[in-house]
C-alpha cells in the first residue's frame, strides 16, 4: 500500500517508482525535478509533450521516446550539411554564369539571289569560342607570294622595242594544286622574268636576247612559289 500511488488521469494504482502510467501512458514523474537534473530534453532527451495527449502504451511510448531521439541527431546532420552549403555558397562568385563554363557556336548561311552571306556568332563565356569566331570571320591564307625580281627601267625600255611572242604551256593538276609549266627558250636568268598575280589572272613576260616572252593564265588560284631553270618556268598555284 505504501509503495503504491494514484495516476492523476485515470486514478488507478501504480508503483511509486514509476514516472509513466501503464494503463493510460501520462507521465506522473516531477518535471520540474527532471529539467533541473537532465535539461529542457529530460532524461530521455525527448520533450514530454507529446507522450501525455497521445496516451500511448508503455511499449508504444518507449519507442516513440527512440524515433524521437533518432529524428534529432537527423536534425543536426541535416543543419551541418545546411551550414556547409551556405558557406560554399559565399565563397562562390557574385555572377554564377561566371562559375559555371558553357559556350558555343552559332553560323547562320543565307542564300539569296546574290552571293551567299555566312553570320558566325559565339556565345557563352569561353575565350576558346570566340577565338573560333574570329577565325571564321577572318580565315587566313596560307599562301605563300614569293618575292618578284624586278627590272631596271633602261633594260625594260631596251626590251620593250623587240618582238614579242606567246609562250606554250602546259598544266598539270595534282591534289589540291595546279601546276604551270611555261617554256621559254633562249631566256637566262630568272631575273629577267617578271610575273604578277592579277585578280582573276597570272601575267607572266620574260626576256630573251632577241625577242620578248608573254603569257596569261586565267586562274584566280593564289601563287604559291615558282622556279626557273633549262628554259622552262614552272608555277606551283593552290590555296596552301
Amino acid at each position: 500500500m505504501f509503495n503504491k500511488k494514484s495516476c492523476r488521469k485515470c486514478g488507478k494504482k501504480i508503483h511509486k517508482d514509476f514516472e509513466y502510467c501503464p494503463h493510460c501512458g501520462y507521465f506522473i514523474g516531477d518535471k520540474q525535478k527532471e529539467q533541473e537534473d537532465y535539461g529542457f530534453l529530460g532524461k530521455s532527451d525527448v520533450v514530454n509533450s507529446f507522450p501525455n495527449e497521445l496516451r500511448l502504451p508503455l511499449g508504444l511510448n518507449t519507442l516513440f521516446k527512440k524515433l524521437m531521439k533518432e529524428m534529432d541527431k537527423q536534425f543536426q546532420e541535416l543543419d551541418r550539411e545546411i551550414g556547409k552549403e551556405k558557406e560554399m555558397t559565399r565563397r562562390m562568385p557574385q555572377n554564377r554564369e561566371d562559375y559555371i563554363k558553357q559556350g558555343g557556336i552559332s553560323i547562320n548561311i543565307s542564300s539569296g539571289a546574290g552571293k551567299p552571306v555566312i553570320r558566325v556568332k559565339s556565345f557563352g563565356n569561353m575565350p576558346e569560342f570566340k577565338g573560333v569566331e574570329t577565325q571564321i570571320k577572318n580565315p587566313r591564307r596560307t599562301s605563300i607570294k614569293p618575292a618578284l625580281q624586278k627590272i631596271d627601267e633602261e633594260k625594260v625600255k631596251k626590251l620593250a622595242k623587240l618582238p614579242r611572242e606567246e609562250a606554250t604551256s602546259k598544266v598539270r593538276r595534282l591534289s589540291g594544286k595546279v601546276i604551270y609549266e611555261l617554256d621559254l627558250p633562249d631566256v637566262k636568268d630568272i631575273k629577267d622574268i617578271i610575273v604578277n598575280q592579277l585578280e582573276n589572272s597570272i601575267e607572266v613576260k620574260a626576256f630573251a636576247k632577241d625577242k620578248a616572252y608573254f603569257k596569261f593564265l586565267p586562274v584566280s588560284l593564289p601563287l604559291l612559289k615558282y622556279q626557273f631553270g633549262e628554259g622552262k618556268l614552272i608555277l606551283e598555284l593552290g590555296e596552301g
